[in-house]
């Protein structure tokens, strides 16, 4: 009688894992929980698959890489899912405390207007200027957040709007701004605004404009303001 042999001795008739492919593919491929967990899956079973299949399916270390690739994803995606929030809460907090800044500034500019014929305050002094009439908190109202501790003012002043009556002004120009590099009693126009941080796509800008609005922009609405009365 002639001998056979059996399928764990014969390496002709052993064939590759679709299950460890496909959890290659996953692992390496895949950036969202389902990628991942569809990765996991199929490494797991596409091992036990070949433990029990007696030399007929391969591909062992093709699934341990698919498993390996696919947990090293769900780690990454459960990470960005506890800090995104929180950066996108600290922009959006600090964006509406820039706006109650601005908003408390733009009373102590109608204050100044009233006393001074209803004109706007001179470039040169107007941190120093509007300071009486922000009170107790003026330190911290035109300290603008985000801006270094030490900053004694983090908001610009358009220099063509100063000394303007408030008549004659554009309700669309900006009056304030918030400045790139935070200094006191700055004047100026575009070229010292703070745009967006190009890695914070939640990141915006806030700008007060004569007719008392605070617009909270994106970099794109940035190029749109007025800057002339």
């Amino acid at each position: 009688m002639t001998p056979t042999s059996s399928p764990a001795a014969s390496t002709d008739e052993s064939k590759l894992s679709i299950l460890a492919v496909l959890s290659l593919i996953f692992g390496v491929l895949g950036c969202t929980v389902i990628g991942g967990v569809a990765g996991l899956i199929c490494g797991i079973t596409a091992r036990r698959q070949i433990q029990r299949s007696d030399g007929r399916l391969v591909g062992g270390w093709l699934a341990m890489a698919g498993i390996i690739l696919s947990v090293l994803m769900l780690l990454l995606v459960a990470a960005a899912g506890l800090v995104l929030p929180g950066l996108v809460r600290s922009q959006m907090v600090r964006g509406g405390m820039t706006r109650q800044n601005l908003s408390r500034i733009d009373k102590a500019l109608h204050f100044y207007e009233a006393d001074n014929g209803n004109k706007l305050p001179p470039a040169e002094n107007w941190c120093e200027t509007l300071r009486p009439n922000l009170g107790a908190r003026a330190t911290e109202l035109l300290r603008r957040p985000g801006s270094p501790p030490t900053a004694a003012c983090g908001y610009g002043y358009n220099t063509d709007v100063a000394g303007l009556v408030v008549a004659d002004v554009n309700p669309q120009t900006v009056v304030l701004f918030e400045l790139a590099t935070p200094e006191c009693n700055v004047s100026g126009k575009e070229e010292l605004l703070r745009h967006p941080a190009t890695n914070s796509p939640n990141d915006r800008v806030s700008v007060l404009l004569a007719n008392g609005n605070v617009r909270w922009l994106t970099e794109p609405e940035l190029k749109a303001l007025r800057w002339k009365p």
